[in-house]
């Protein structure tokens, strides 16, 4: 019996060893990242990326996510724009269903409705869809971009923080 507790004693210490480790890594890999990029790569993923994966894209769900607000109050109109339906499924959207170069305006326009907005990424002029408060501390919104080459083509989508 006083052996097994020894055993896991020896065990735990090991784990935590590592663990601490692992950790030691971490931080420093994110110091190197931060230095060098100017920003640490682990809180760039967790923040950032990590909000806009995980979902298939589905027509329907995106649709539903954007109904707006008929019969809803001031209140529960704010938190529906401001809930991440959307988010999760952009990944899988942009890598998935708006091809590059394929892709066509009125393609995308079926796919996902109408836009509400317009927004400028890199000087161009890009459709705009409101994916609610997904990424960094929530508190500010994040939108789809889609932008289109002259010959009506997708030339550029992913998502931005506002």
């Amino acid at each position: 019996m006083v052996q097994t507790a020894k055993s896991i004693g020896t065990l735990l210490a090991k784990t935590l060893k590592a663990l601490m480790l692992l950790v030691a890594v971490v931080v420093c890999v994110d110091v190197i990242g931060a230095l060098t990029v100017g920003y640490p790569p682990a809180l760039a993923l967790v923040l950032h990326e990590l909000p806009f994966m995980g979902k298939s894209f589905s027509k329907v769900e995106w649709a539903e996510a954007g109904t707006g607000c008929r019969g809803l109050s001031d209140w529960e109109c704010e938190e529906q724009q401001s809930a991440c339906l959307r988010g999760p499924m952009v990944r899988d959207l942009v890598r998935a269903h708006i091809a590059l170069g394929e892709a066509t305006r009125q393609g995308v326009l079926d796919l996902l409705g109408p836009t509400k907005g317009r927004v400028k990424i890199e000087g161009q002029t890009c459709d705009d869809y409101n994916l609610g408060m997904c990424s960094g501390l929530g508190w500010d919104y994040d939108s789809l971009y889609v932008c289109f080459a002259g010959d009506g083509t997708v030339s550029a989508a992913g998502h931005v923080q506002h």
